[in-house]
């Protein structure tokens, strides 16, 4: 049996070769309904660029905003937070969202208002941090120049300050990693 990282794993059995595949991202690249955890860029985190890299970060044309996000807030208070993503011919968006304190660990808690965005935790080298998220019906709809998402954020119960980052996708909907523009944004909050 011979193992290759690139490959899978493949070995003979009576003459005919048999190929399994490694567990990993989708042939094409795409990942409608569930980003991999820990790509907003922030904290040294890739971006959705480890797929769809064939344009720089921020390229021109292209914007991803945070709305709503608070300067200062009171210790638990709840506040919704909007991301945007702003680029011609978008047919396919999506993004990912994280709320941490300064040292990478999660601040707050992070709650999906509709069945458009979802939270999923994942394993950041500081702990397990939630990341907000697009599903699948929250990354269709027509040729359009923007899209929007809403989280819910409940702010930590001690007074810290919180780093948001965000990755954004605008994509051409052809189901690849070509011809999609990623970009970022960051914010700041302080919970007193």
């Amino acid at each position: 049996m011979i193992v290759s990282p690139s490959i899978g794993v493949m070995g003979a059995l009576g003459g005919l070769a048999i190929v399994v595949a490694m567990a990993g991202p989708s042939p094409s690249g795409t990942h409608p309904d569930a980003p991999p955890p820990a790509h907003t860029g922030g904290f040294g985190e890739p971006t959705c660029q480890v797929c769809h890299a064939e344009y720089g970060l921020d390229p021109e044309g292209m914007r991803v905003l945070l709305v709503g996000v608070p300067v200062r807030v009171e210790p638990e208070s709840v506040h919704r937070i909007g991301v945007v993503v702003r680029a011609e011919g978008t047919v396919v968006a999506g993004f990912q969202l994280a709320a941490r304190r300064p040292d990478g660990r999660q601040a707050g808690r992070l709650r999906a208002v509709d069945d458009r965005v979802r939270i999923t935790i994942g394993d950041t080298p500081a702990g397990e941090v939630s990341f907000a998220h697009q599903t699948a019906l929250g990354t269709e709809g027509e040729s359009r120049v923007e899209s929007r998402w809403t989280v819910e954020w409940t702010a930590p119960g001690t007074p810290t300050d919180v780093v948001w980052n965000v990755a954004g996708n605008s994509a051409n909907g052809d189901n690849s990693p070509f011809g999609d523009l990623v970009g970022l944004a960051s914010a700041g909050t302080q919970v007193r």
